[in-house]
């Protein structure tokens, strides 16, 4: 087996061919870093710092695995002079360099981006309270960790995240979701959760030429003629109604030059459907978009659509799950936000080995195994060639139980059998 000094290697050939070191020399001066050569130059500290992250290991288990002079202090130091804004630079180009979007994994020829937020703990020190703050469970105790909300925006068809934002506990996601329409492009078509819906980021994404489908928090459903902000305006079809939304309200977040500069009304479409399990109730679900025509978009597609919203759940298990991104281990907020670039960067590095097993083996990419591709970045040897990873069949998964037989903190202990616990699939219904 091979030794984790020759993956130091692996992955300085890999971050040379997407990004070069004068690249990465570049971004730092870019962001207003002067250095001189030495043994920790910029981009050696880049690589140790994805090997960490990859190989899961302490700052003294770092220089056993990669073989290297420099003390843990030294290191600790220049990872303290690297720029943050270097790093959010290299995500930026680790993108760019990607540009396999083939017109087959488009949605009616727009390209689906996924938004959402996650969650990481941070270790229990004054500043990281202080700067994040603690959360609060069901109960209104506090868990004892600071908690960091990450709101990130991917691409559905390469898995890569363009865009990472940390915030503090207390405040929601929405909050920052505008600062993501930025990175958008004309045409693209959004898909995001409940807790991201609003009729100031719907008119932003329209003033952007932004297309949009996500699911509706119960408060804004229109049931009949609708109430005083939302109306319905007539039905195309079953379970498929045009509304409108007036504008009525300014959120905390928004200017009021910039909240003037929005329509008055929006009319959207905002299509129900009912999610059965053989045994159990149904339950309704709403959607809202602004594909108008049910000729051109029919609703079982736009109902199809809003399914792959859950692929960032499992892109979000991987990162946190597999990366072992749950639980950060800087101490400080400025090196927080540097650990979580870097997690991005090594996420994205094994995306980019994923599409390429994939294209070699003519499979989508995410049947790629993640885990597999991991740990092929891991374990492989200077020069070697990507060889065929595995393979993920494509299967309808059972709903698993909140239960575990060896539970440690959350989940209620498993006395059944799983097969007795087990929910078959929902099916989408209008």
């Amino acid at each position: 087996m091979a030794s984790i000094a020759a993956s130091l290697k692996r992955i300085n050939q890999d971050l040379a061919r997407f990004l070069p070191v004068d690249q990465i020399d570049q971004a730092c001066r870019d962001a207003g870093y002067r250095f001189r050569q030495r043994k920790l130059c910029p981009s050696l500290t880049v690589h140790l710092l994805i090997l960490q992250l990859l190989a899961s290991v302490s700052f003294r288990g770092l220089r056993r695995v990669a073989r290297i002079l420099p003390t843990k202090q030294a290191i600790a130091q220049a990872r303290a002079r690297l720029p943050l804004a270097a790093l959010l630079q290299l995500v930026q180009m680790l993108c760019q360099r990607v540009t396999r979007d083939p017109a087959g994994e488009r949605w009616f020829g727009h390209r689906l981006v996924l938004i959402d937020g996650l969650c990481s703990h941070t270790p229990d020190t004054p500043q990281l309270r202080q700067k994040y703050g603690k959360g609060k469970n069901q109960r209104g105790t506090s868990p004892g960790y600071p908690v960091v909300k990450l709101l990130a925006l991917m691409d559905y068809s390469t898995g890569l995240l363009h865009k990472v934002i940390a915030m503090p506990w207390r405040l929601q996601e929405k909050t920052f979701m505008a600062c993501l329409f930025r990175y958008l492009k004309p045409g693209d078509m959004a898909l995001a959760d409940r807790g991201l819906v609003s009729f100031a980021h719907l008119a932003l994404l329209l003033q952007r030429k932004l297309c949009f489908c996500i699911c509706l928090p119960k408060s804004m459903i229109v049931h009949g003629r609708g109430n005083t902000s939302h109306r319905r305006l007539r039905r195309l079809d079953r379970q498929d109604l045009l509304v409108t939304w007036l504008r009525v309200r300014r959120p905390p977040w928004m200017s009021l030059p910039r909240f003037a500069t929005l329509p008055a009304t929006l009319t959207l479409r905002q299509i129900a459907f009912r999610l059965c399990r053989p045994g159990f109730r149904s339950h309704w679900v709403w959607i809202i978009t602004d594909r108008l025509d049910p000729r051109l978009y029919p609703a079982e597609a736009l109902i199809e659509l809003y399914r792959r919203r859950w692929q960032v759940e499992v892109d979000f298990r991987d990162l946190k799950s597999t990366l072992q991104m749950t639980q950060l281990r800087s101490r400080t907020a400025d090196s927080v936000r540097k650990e979580l670039a870097a997690f991005v960067i090594l996420y994205n590095l094994v995306r980019m080995t994923m599409l390429e097993a994939a294209r070699r083996q003519q499979v989508p990419p995410d049947r790629i195994s993640f885990i597999d591709a991991a740990d092929w970045l891991l374990w492989s040897e200077p020069g070697d060639m990507l060889g065929d990873l595995e393979v993920n069949p494509r299967r309808r998964r059972r709903t698993q139980p909140r239960q575990l037989k060896f539970c440690r903190r959350r989940f209620s202990p498993m006395t059944q059998p799983r097969q007795q616990l087990e929910r078959p699939a929902y099916d989408a219904r209008l």
